[in-house]
């Protein structure tokens, strides 16, 4: 079955369970919410279930069910076509069998699964996805949660969500259960299908631009994370262009000896006072080793205005101190941005992955007019948008079909000296003007507005030099920390939240305190003290929750004082605790590692353990929070970007 067969009218929410002595599965209907669940247990109670299993699965293939699972692709996808199989048998189909037998099958299969997941042959022992009974959408993959840099469980999910229990699996898989154990391990699975329901219900978008997407382009996209989608997407204009197969352009590349520099800057590229020319042949004189397995680099810094401007392969990065910057009367803060910037200045100089020719010529602008077809609160916008800026990303890939490090670097190279340009031609034509950041794609500056109409003389020189535009944001605001941490209130109202100051975030990022971006933006948006935000009654207390996730080489342990003598308590795989200093509850959360070593997870804060959240209960006040600390925390960052005013004496 394949994409084409998958309804979002039609979708079961599974999760399963594969113990020695037990075999459960947990089903829940998408769209009208209804449940069902299978017990095999060697016990004559349960004598019913495996046909009736199967039942279930006949009936979903019949009327073209499809599964969503978090990570079940190899897994409980592989696990439930295993069953399946085997119960279509002509002869001895699984579900005659007694049910410890099966139980022991399935277990068996579920250890060999686990077992190849380490092997270099693991993908060699699973079920395509396209040859499985039923179609699967596997939100794990399709978030990319199985790269190393994005590596989420669903137990993370479960925090970064808020969701109300964060609740793992009671029972080891080995363990010979008694029938009372069942309702346990029923509770544990369930909470694992209400925790997938509910993000797949936020991520659903994923899954209906992957099938827009799917059927426009004739291929499976339902469980292609973001790469992977720029690569099969490409590819399909670049076979065409090229006249090959996929499998072919898998084996194209250009691999290079060296790069250097000066053979790949652009002729536009020129500069009019030393010090810029100076930074023009520091990079003249580079020459890069591009051996795949190379360590070579290119890092530069220069002074320029008091601030630290650094240069290097991925692109440029400068901020002003530690402050607040606002607009007045008679000063504008300007923010520049190339318009798809890094894309454009390969599409406007003719760059490409040489082994791809004339052809990559051809593609890669039609990918920049067909996101131009999509408003921008189309999700198909943005993943035109990803398609354009992965395209050169994935040129420095060693094992994909786009690999040419010279085609990345000409276009990050370029990139920077273009945006330097830029820094040169105002610095030199407007007096005073003030630069507060420079980053990847532009540049946010602050000048008398007398000089606008020079700043817009030299922003259309730059554009009609590089040809390409440049977007225009005005603010009245900017909370700076540093690049990568800032708050830019736009003049219409509306922030621009990076780094500490992010209120939302990504699932598979870190959301703990969030009480405190939240009190930094009341405090220098309207000026609302700390203490005041965070000690409103109306705050929830996930506001004030932090996670920390295990590792292999190390232990969760809370250490509670207990009659002169340390408690110590292991914690989840993912622990969810709030600050306190509660006298019977709190204690220091530690990671406690193999080698002996102990660190503070807080280092001068108690804490407890809140797994379990009352949905009904979520005043922060009603819990044993710490407010204090949350206050000293946001403080602290408030008195880096605007010091305390210190009195100085005589004596």
């Amino acid at each position: 079955m394949t994409y084409k067969d998958i309804s979002t009218e039609k979708l079961v929410i599974v999760d399963i369970e594969t113990l020695k002595s037990l075999f459960l599965v947990c089903c829940q209907d998408y769209k009208s919410g209804a449940k069902k669940e299978f017990i095999i247990f060697d016990d004559p109670k349960y004598a019913d279930q495996p046909l009736a299993l199967f039942n279930f699965l006949k009936n979903c293939v019949r009327n073209n069910f499809c599964t969503v699972t978090f990570n079940g692709l190899n897994f409980d996808q592989q696990i439930l076509h295993f069953y399946y199989d085997f119960c279509c048998q002509k002869q001895d189909p699984l579900y005659q069998f007694d049910n410890a037998y099966i139980i022991d099958v399935l277990y068996k299969k579920a250890q060999e699964l686990i077992g190849l997941q380490n092997s270099e042959d693991r993908f060699a022992g699973l079920v395509s996805e396209r040859d499985l009974f039923l179609p699967t959408i596997d939100v794990f993959r399709q978030m990319h949660y199985d790269r190393e840099a994005k590596r989420t469980s669903l137990k993370w999910v479960s925090f970064s969500m808020n969701y109300h229990t964060i609740q793992e699996m009671p029972i080891e898989h080995n363990a010979l259960i008694e029938a009372s154990d069942i309702p346990t391990v029923v509770e544990y699975c369930w909470n694992d299908v209400d925790v997938t329901y509910e993000f797949f219900k936020k991520i659903v978008h994923e899954t209906t631009v992957r099938l827009d997407l799917s059927h426009q382009f004739k291929i499976n996209l339902v469980n292609a994370s973001e790469p992977k989608m720029v690569r099969d997407i490409f590819a399909t204009f670049i076979t065409k262009e090229m006249d090959i197969t996929y499998q072919e352009l898998k084996k194209l590349k250009t691999i290079r000896k060296d790069i250097a520099f000066k053979d790949i800057i652009f002729p536009y590229v020129k500069f009019q006072t030393k010090e810029f020319n100076n930074v023009l042949d520091v990079f003249c004189a580079k020459t890069l080793d591009a051996n795949p397995h190379s360590k070579d680099t290119f890092k530069h810094t220069f002074i320029f205005q008091g601030l630290d401007v650094d240069l290097g392969l991925g692109g440029i990065h400068s901020s002003i101190k530690s402050g607040i910057y606002t607009e007045t009367e008679e000063d504008i803060i300007q923010d520049s941005d190339g318009t798809s910037f890094y894309p454009m200045l390969a599409i406007k100089n003719g760059l490409r992955p040489a082994h791809l020719g004339e052809a990559f010529n051809k593609v890669y602008p039609m990918m920049f007019e067909e996101r131009q077809k999509y408003d921008k609160k189309d999700p198909r916008n943005y993943i035109f948008k990803i398609i354009l800026n992965s395209a050169y990303g994935l040129s420095k890939e060693i094992n994909g079909y786009l690999y040419d490090p010279q085609f990345t670097y000409a276009v990050t190279i370029n990139g920077q000296l273009s945006l330097l340009m830029l820094v040169e031609a105002l610095y030199m034509s407007v007096p005073e003007i003030q630069f507060l950041q420079m980053n990847t794609d532009g540049i946010t500056y602050k000048y008398n507005k007398k000089y606008k109409p020079i700043v817009d003389k030299i922003c259309a020189w730059w554009q009609n030099t590089t040809k390409i535009n440049l977007e225009h944001a005005f603010y009245s605001k900017m909370v700076i920390m540093d690049v990568n941490n800032y708050l830019a209130i736009y003049t219409d109202g509306k922030a621009k939240k990076k780094g500490l100051f992010e209120t939302e975030m990504p699932f598979h990022k870190n959301p703990s305190s969030l009480v405190i971006p939240k009190a930094l933006e009341q405090y220098f948006i309207n000026n609302l003290p700390p203490k005041d935000f965070i000690n409103d009654r109306a705050r929830n207390i996930f506001d004030f929750c932090n996670g920390v996730k295990k590792k292999s080489n190390f232990k969760i342990n809370l250490i509670r004082n207990y009659n002169h003598a340390e408690l110590i308590e292991e914690q989840q795989k993912v622990c969810r605790y709030i600050i306190s200093k509660h006298p019977d509850l709190s204690g220091r959360l530690v990671k406690d590692f193999e080698d002996g070593r102990r660190i503070a997870i807080e280092a001068k804060n108690a804490v407890i353990p809140l797994n379990s959240i009352n949905l009904k209960d979520l005043e922060a006040t009603k819990y044993p929070v710490d407010f204090d600390s949350y206050t000293k925390s946001t403080q602290k960052i408030i008195d880096i970007i605007q010091p305390p005013i210190t009195q100085q004496t005589l004596f």
